[in-house]
């Protein structure tokens, strides 16, 4: 469940720092937060592989 929340945020934070880049709603460096942030949860996302049951 978590990892499908983290890809979802991820994509979320993708959209708002490239919608930021382009709209003088937010600042520059907080756009660029947002991006970086995103790609890091889509990485962690698709490749966390859960618990593993033992």
């Amino acid at each position: 469940m978590s990892k499908s929340w983290l890809i979802v945020i991820g994509i979320y934070l993708l959209l708002m720092g490239i919608v930021g880049l382009f709209v003088a709603s937010m600042p520059n460096w907080h756009a660029w937060i947002d991006l970086v942030v995103g790609v890091i949860g889509l990485i962690v996302g698709a490749t966390d592989k859960g618990k593993k049951s033992s």
